[in-house]
């Protein structure tokens, strides 16, 4: 998260460890902050996507047509009517732990949501939406992990956004993910690569062991973030049968930070941030 007063930065990167702790074991504590905290920007989500397009425009693929599956939309709907409104046939979400609830700040940010899509485009009617409701002809939602679902058909693109690093089983996500994309089909990840306890100390979690970090620090389902590092996506993204087309990456200095014994032999523990346009062109290794 943004932590912009620079007193709270220091107090909170002080006791990090008492407020993580605190944030996991207190369910009490993250539901109070749950709107504030796990509500997507929609607008952000939407620049993502046109990022995403630009970097697609090198390549000779189009949505018309086509199936995508979004993985970990959270409670935004804003790519897959992107996806819709760039010509694909229809989208499927997969999210393990969706926060699309209905309450009356939901509603709201639905609402919103969709009248910034019709200005995007100009439109005044969409032709997913009837009665203010979403079609389930063009959009598929689907509550459960991707490594649980069995799919009828493969699909011709796939798309997420800062969901990789939330993820625990990393590599069977890939894995599954290269098991129901058709040969040739292409994915383009986004993977926020710091701790987001504090965005303005994006190394702060390499001080910690694993044993600790996944016993007391993270919680999957509340504020679950792993710590693969790019050169581990690399591998896997190749070891499930995936070429990179084009790769952009973010990195910053280290500086003078803690770092554990099981880190310190890396070299890519500066890189903060990957973006990533993958094809699928062979089997798993």
């Amino acid at each position: 998260m943004e932590i912009e007063n620079r007193c709270i930065g220091c107090l909170y990167n002080r006791f990090d460890f008492l407020i993580r702790f605190l944030y996991c074991k207190m369910p009490l504590l993250n539901k109070m902050l749950f709107w504030r905290l796990y509500s997507s920007k929609f607008k952000v989500l939407d620049n993502n996507f046109k990022e995403m397009k630009e970097m697609l425009s090198q390549t000779n693929f189009n949505f018309n047509n086509k199936v995508c599956l979004e993985l970990g939309p959270g409670n935004s709907y804003i790519s897959a009517y992107n996806f819709l409104l760039n010509g694909a046939k229809k989208i499927i979400m997969v999210d393990k732990y969706p926060r699309y609830i209905r309450t009356r700040k939901q509603q709201k940010y639905f609402t919103a949501e969709l009248d910034y899509i019709k200005k995007e485009y100009n439109l005044k009617k969409l032709f997913f939406i009837n009665n203010n409701k979403i079609s389930g002809d063009y959009i598929e939602f689907i509550s459960q992990d991707i490594t649980d679902i069995e799919m009828k058909n493969k699909v011709d693109f796939i798309y997420s956004t800062s969901v990789f690093e939330h993820i625990r089983d990393v590599k069977g996500n890939i894995q599954k993910l290269s098991r129901i994309i058709k040969k040739n089909g292409l994915m383009h990840h986004s993977i926020d690569l710091r701790d987001h306890y504090n965005f303005n100390k994006p190394f702060l979690f390499y001080k910690y062991s694993d044993n600790i970090w996944n016993t007391y620090l993270t919680k999957c389902g509340i504020s679950y973030t792993n710590r693969i590092r790019f050169d581990d996506y690399i591998r896997m993204f190749n070891d499930a049968g995936f070429k990179i087309i084009k790769m952009e990456t973010e990195k910053q200095e280290l500086g003078n930070i803690k770092i554990n014994s099981q880190f310190r032999k890396r070299n890519d523990l500066g890189v903060t941030g990957l973006k990533i346009l993958l094809q699928k062109v062979g089997d798993e290794k």
